[in-house]
């Protein structure tokens, strides 16, 4: 059996700031070598949303673990990419958005997807603006302050896609990288005119201040666009196909029962989100993907990319994954 494991304090649960995550040697993370070279320990990262709730409710049932894998996630925290993380050796396996890993790819970046996570559903991540900007709809965004978690998030390249369906030029709106976390925040203070924000940090902010919804995120063109996957370096995935084949295997049977019975996750959310359990109740959940190697659906996701600038040239969308490989959607 494989063994995926992290310690995660309570502050760090419902810490709103703070660095990537704690060092392997802090968290009980990195990876250990056990007789005959079979990785025993390491950690997942993954951020506190809506997203990674399949996976927490894989590792609390034992669903992982029948599938011969034992997973826990640690909560992600920080303005940088959790791929900063897998790269600096901290993390062997995190979560991590789509676009962020086909663009690191890209770059060269020797990182493999292990499995995809989710996709988008209408609601589920939001472009939201105080009450009283005067921001109402998508033309009102140009030449204003949008918050995105990431200059290749969802949101990055989701909106471009949205506004331009509309005909407005979304190189006439300021894009500003902002931890999804610090969203309310920035808002608030007027630091940003406007925010893209998921849940359950969205529901959040509407708790706290009056929002009008400039744009719904995975509507349109958008609809179940991929958000988020797991990704390795391709040293741990050489070095561990067995954990790979497991981790799948696993992911796929915690999101049919979180896409069946979403009160599984509703359950766990607040656990590592911070928020209330009433709240949690009534989010928006994305969709957690049945098939967790889609390669049709990673190959349009690129192809979009591409349109809007994200990638520079068309890419094989099958070579994204760890061996051993899907052979097909």
């Amino acid at each position: 059996m494989y063994v995926i494991m992290a310690a995660v304090s309570a502050s760090a649960l419902v810490s709103c700031s703070g660095s990537p995550g704690p060092t392997p040697a802090a968290s009980g993370g990195g990876t250990r070598t056990a007789a005959g070279g079979v990785a025993s320990t390491i950690t997942v990262d993954a951020p506190p949303n809506a997203s990674s709730a399949a996976a927490a409710y894989g590792a609390s049932s034992g669903t992982f673990e029948q599938a011969g894998i034992k997973v826990a996630l640690h909560t992600h925290q920080g303005a940088q990419s959790t791929i900063v993380g897998l790269m600096s050796g901290a993390y062997p396996v995190v979560w991590a958005t789509v676009p962020d890993i086909l663009a690191a790819q890209a770059k060269g970046l020797p990182i493999s997807i292990v499995a995809l996570g989710d996709q988008g559903a209408p609601g589920q991540i939001r472009v939201l603006s105080r009450s009283d900007s005067g921001i109402t709809k998508p033309a009102d965004l140009v030449g204003k302050r949008v918050a995105i978690p990431s200059p290749t998030s969802s949101c990055a390249l989701a909106i471009p896609n949205l506004l331009k369906a509309v005909g407005v030029d979304a190189k006439k709106v300021q894009f500003v990288t902002v931890p999804q976390v610090d969203h309310e925040s920035t808002l608030q203070n007027k630091v940003t005119d406007a925010v893209c924000t998921p849940e359950p940090f969205q529901s959040e902010i509407k708790l706290h201040l009056k929002t009008n919804v400039v744009l719904d995120v995975f509507t349109g063109g958008n609809k179940d666009m991929l958000i988020g996957a797991y990704v390795a370096t391709n040293a741990y995935v050489q070095k561990n196909p067995e954990a790979v084949t497991a981790f799948r295997d696993g992911l796929t049977a915690a999101n049919q029962k979180a896409d069946a019975d979403q009160s599984v996750v509703r359950a766990l959310i607040p656990k590592y989100s911070g928020v209330t359990d009433e709240l949690a109740k009534s989010i928006t959940l994305p969709t957690y993907i049945p098939n967790v190697t889609d390669t049709a659906a990673l190959q349009s996701l690129a192809d979009l990319m591409v349109d809007n600038g994200l990638l520079t040239a068309k890419i094989d969308a099958g070579k994204s994954f760890a061996a051993p490989a899907p052979s097909g959607s």
